[in-house]
Parts: C-alpha cells; structure tokens; sequence
C-alpha cells in the first residue's frame, strides 16, 4: 500500500511539470455542507496549503488527515502541499491515505494543456473534460493503476491539481475538494 501512494504522490509532482489529465463518466459533483459553506477569501499563487484544510478533506472524505506540508520545487516551479494519514500499528508509519494539492507557477493555460495531453502517459487514461465550480476549464481521470481520481482545473491564469489517494475515493468527492480549492484560487 505504502508504495500505491507514494506513487501517487510522485506522479501529481512529476505531472504539474510534465502534464496530467482524467477521464471519467462520473457526473459533476453535488457540492456538500463543506463547498456550501460562504466563499473563501483568495490565497497566494505560492499558497497550495491554503487551497484546502485538514477539516475540508476530512469533511469531504470522512478521514483524519492533519494539516498538510507544502513544499515548493522551484525547478519545475510547481508549489504542493501534501496531507498524509499514516498507520503507525505496526511500528512503522505507512501512508494509508494521501491527498495532494499542486500549484503550478508558470502560465496556467500551458500547464493545463500539456497536464491534458500526457495524462494517457502518466494515469493509464485519457483525460474527460469535467465540471468543476469556478474553473476555467477542468479535466478528470482516474489512475488505472491506483484507481486514485486526480482533477486539473484551470483558473484564470492559474493550473492546480488536486489527486485523492484514499482508498474509495470518488470522482465526485475529487471534483468537490477541487471546487472548493478553485474558490480560493481567485
């Protein structure tokens, strides 16, 4: 399990720089209590932690994350912020869940274009447009290999990503957090 995710975890990373898409017959999603709720204020283009909290991700999901950590890597000029639930019963922590919340920093529209056309490459899938609330442009897929749904939306000048590698996850759920990380993005 522990190297499902890390996997997935490497791929949002690699894929902000490279490219990353979806595909799904999935429906938009039907926001809940958490994408109600009064809109948040905008955050920094450096900001990936501020696009969605620990309590949102719980509240979508029904897990137990902690707050995320953000790193920044200024090569591929991709900033992510990565919440992770371990499992320490075996004395050894392993990821049992991973969500991750990619920023890219360079132009939006470049990103989200070449995310879309190298996403057969990195997922196993082609790329579905989808409806995210307050993107641009928005796109899903679902990882053959880690059944993880993982959305690209596009916002204005801005390309975020947000991958769910929880075991059961839905599209629905990714298209949810990722309206809710899309409203801060303004």
């Amino acid at each position: 399990m522990m190297l499902r995710f890390a996997q997935t975890l490497t791929v949002v990373t690699v894929l902000l720089l490279a490219g990353c898409g979806g595909s799904s017959d999935e429906p938009p999603a039907t926001p809940s209590a958490a994408a109600s709720e009064a809109a948040p204020s905008p955050v920094a283009a450096d900001d990936a932690c501020g696009l969605l909290s620990a309590e949102e991700i719980n509240q979508v999901l029904g897990t137990t994350f902690t707050e995320g950590e953000q790193t920044t890597d200024d090569a591929r000029q991709i900033v992510t912020c990565t919440y992770t639930m371990t499992d320490s019963s075996s004395g050894v922590e392993l990821p049992v869940g991973i969500v991750v919340v990619a920023v890219s920093q360079i132009d939006g529209q470049e990103s989200y274009d070449t995310n879309v056309e190298l996403a057969p490459a990195y997922f196993g899938n082609d790329p579905e447009t989808t409806e995210v609330a307050g993107a641009d442009e928005a796109y899903i897929v679902i990882n053959e290999e880690t059944q993880s749904p993982v959305v690209g939306a596009l916002v204005g000048e801005r390309f975020l990503q947000v991958q769910v590698g929880v075991e059961g996850a839905t599209a629905e759920q990714a298209q949810e957090l990722a309206a809710l990380a899309v409203s801060r993005a303004g």
